[in-house]
């Protein structure tokens, strides 16, 4: 295998929550701020923690706490949407089967975390170290998830790849000086600077080998 390491982001990376999220979200900005947003404002949320996003789509900072609880609670009514994207479970056990370590960096709280784990607990626990917001400072796009891994598990930069599906995941890689992998199979149509933009998961552990 040509990385020691490989890191997920979950959302749109191993996990297909698109239509979970964005529901709920819209759900919860026409509750708290009376407007119905438009799935690109929405869109371009993804990736980031859940307080940044409500910030983005204009929800008061004295809203923010509740707009979260909100949020957890509107998108259990879409529960049976998300799916684990065709071939990721391959992917990550082709890749350990070859001597990576698996790791997952995720903005998800640490309840969100707990409630993946709940759905998908198959898919985390084959990570090796999964780094979630409260484990940092800083996020998506600033270098912290990543840096935290490094430090977690004694990994190189150089020894690292990092796979997600939007711009801030690659920002966040970039900046902690990792390879970036665009998991195109959840962002079909983005633009996005990657060093490995494969359509599907098998793909990338082709080219990975």
């Amino acid at each position: 295998m040509k990385y020691g390491y490989v890191v997920f982001d979950m959302d749109g990376t191993l996990i297909d929550t698109c239509e979970a999220i964005q529901q709920s979200l819209r759900d919860t900005i026409v509750m708290l701020t009376g407007k119905t947003p438009a799935k690109a404002e929405m869109r371009a949320t993804f990736g980031t923690p859940s307080d940044v996003g409500l910030k983005m789509l204009g929800v008061r900072d004295e809203d923010i706490q509740r707009g979260i609880l909100l949020w957890s609670e509107n998108i259990k009514k879409y529960e049976d949407t998300p799916r684990a994207f065709p071939g990721v479970r391959e992917l990550m056990d082709g890749l350990k089967a070859g001597g990576c370590r698996i790791g997952i960096a995720t903005s998800k709280n640490a309840a969100e975390l707990e409630h993946s784990r709940e759905q998908f607990g198959d898919i985390v626990s084959r990570a090796d170290c999964v780094i979630c917001a409260d484990d940092t400072a800083e996020h998506k796009p600033e270098p912290g998830p990543l840096l935290k891994y490094m430090e977690r598990t004694g990994a190189k930069p150089s020894e690292v790849l990092y796979v997600g599906d939007t711009v801030y995941d690659m920002q966040c890689a970039r900046g902690a000086g990792v390879d970036f992998a665009l998991a195109r199979w959840g962002n079909p149509d983005g633009r996005v600077d990657a060093d490995y933009d494969e359509p599907t998961p098998l793909a990338l552990l082709e080219k990975l080998r």
